[in-house]
């Protein structure tokens, strides 16, 4: 694994083939914890993908650090953001997220990151949603989007909101409308509202999904890449 600069972000995509870990890899990489939150999901796949998740983040992050996924110690803020408690400098930061078995983890250094991945799909309930958790400028925007095109923009905007609120930490204390997500023709995205140490990035992490990455400070030097593919090197 290269180092990773403070003028990098990392952003790792692993997928799951809705198997679960071997029994070997749960016992030998995963934490007690992790184990008995799996054990809360309802439905095999959902805590298939769980695990999945969990290993995929402990592997990357030790990867980072040199050390076995299993000696990864995770912290929690006030909030709830979690964090590596172990980590010899106290600057890697990280975050993750999950949907239909894709995963994100995304890695940075003396800056806080956020990052959240959603399946296109239909969301009857996205008008609704805008209305209840959306600031006047993008309900405005929202308004304006073609209908074609307004579950695509929809769930762009809210990855962006999501990856912000991971970001900042604050989690549900965050009032959703005191910032702006708003979501270009393009796909991409601009922040207002949530001050200016802010960066936003829209991603395309693999056929049918849409992510956004949200980055303490200007954009750095983005690399993405695939776990597994390469893994003794950075992303490209």
């Amino acid at each position: 694994m290269q180092a990773l600069g403070r003028a990098e972000v990392h952003v790792w995509i692993a997928t799951s083939d809705g198997s679960p870990p071997s029994g070997e890899s749960q016992a030998d990489e995963l934490s007690p914890a992790e184990l008995a939150e799996s054990r809360r999901f309802r439905f095999e796949v959902h805590r298939d993908r769980f695990l999945a998740a969990c290993l995929y983040r402990r592997r990357v992050l030790a990867a980072y650090l040199g050390i076995r996924p299993r000696e990864l110690e995770f912290g929690y803020g006030s909030k709830g953001k979690p964090t590596i408690a172990n980590e010899p400098d106290g600057d890697l930061s990280f975050n993750a997220s999950e949907a239909d078995g894709l995963s994100l983890i995304a890695v940075a250094r003396g800056r806080r990151v956020g990052v959240d991945v959603e399946r296109l799909r239909s969301v009857p309930e996205a008008k609704g949603i805008v209305c209840d958790f959306g600031s006047p400028l993008e309900k405005e925007a929202f308004g304006l989007v073609r209908r074609e095109e307004r579950e695509d923009w929809f769930l762009r905007w809210w990855t962006g909101k999501e990856a912000f609120v991971k970001a900042v930490g604050d989690g549900l204390s965050l009032p959703l409308a005191t910032f702006s997500i708003l979501v270009s023709a393009g796909g991409g995205m601009r922040l207002e509202g949530g001050g200016d140490a802010w960066s936003v990035h829209t991603l395309d992490p693999a056929p049918g999904y849409v992510g956004a990455l949200i980055v303490e400070g200007p954009m750095p030097q983005l690399s993405v890449g695939v776990w597994g593919a390469s893994p003794d090197e950075a992303p490209q």
